[in-house]
């Protein structure tokens, strides 16, 4: 009997679980709870049928544990979607901090496109990533004047400035 208590309550609170993952409205995770359900049922026996003294209701709630695991990984609101935003978000700070350290190393010359030894920046935040730089680079906001050397072009001045704007 305990065992089917566990079993009955997987089957209520997994599919509802995924489901809300996926959606907000409650329209919808309804929905989509079931569509899990059925899913996980229809499979779960199957699997149960193709195999032998595969007992039924456990695999059931395998397959629907299955579909949770998942969606709590790839899901809108999922862990792994967070976790890549937030490394994109990482990135895109260190490219916009390199842009902004290097103007603000321009600004102390007339001419602003003139490059600065890039060890410099370590008064302003650390040394940026080559990756960074490269990419930086690639986007025509900065030029390399010798291995050590970077400079902004008159792209990347326009662009430090929108960026120090929107901070401020």
């Amino acid at each position: 009997k305990a065992v089917g208590v566990i079993l009955m309550s997987a089957m209520i609170i997994a599919p509802a679980t995924a489901a809300k993952l996926w959606f907000k409205r409650l329209g919808h995770v309804m929905s989509l709870a079931i569509g899990f359900a059925i899913i996980s049922g229809v499979i779960g026996v199957l699997i149960s049928s193709s195999f032998n003294r595969v007992p039924t209701g456990p695999t059931i709630v395998t397959c629907i544990s299955s579909i949770a695991i998942i969606s709590l990984f790839v899901s809108p609101d999922g862990i792994g979607i967070r976790w890549v935003q937030t490394l994109l978000n990482k990135r895109k700070i260190h490219i916009e901090s390199i842009l902004t350290n290097l103007y603000i190393l321009a600004k102390t010359h007339t001419d602003q496109t003139h490059p600065h030894d890039i060890n410099t920046l370590r008064i302003l935040g650390g040394i940026p990533s080559q990756k960074g730089l490269e990419k930086l680079k690639k986007e025509g906001y900065i030029y390399q004047n010798n291995a050590t050397d970077w400079g902004l072009t008159t792209k990347g001045i326009t662009k430090a400035i929108q960026l120090l704007q929107r901070v401020h």
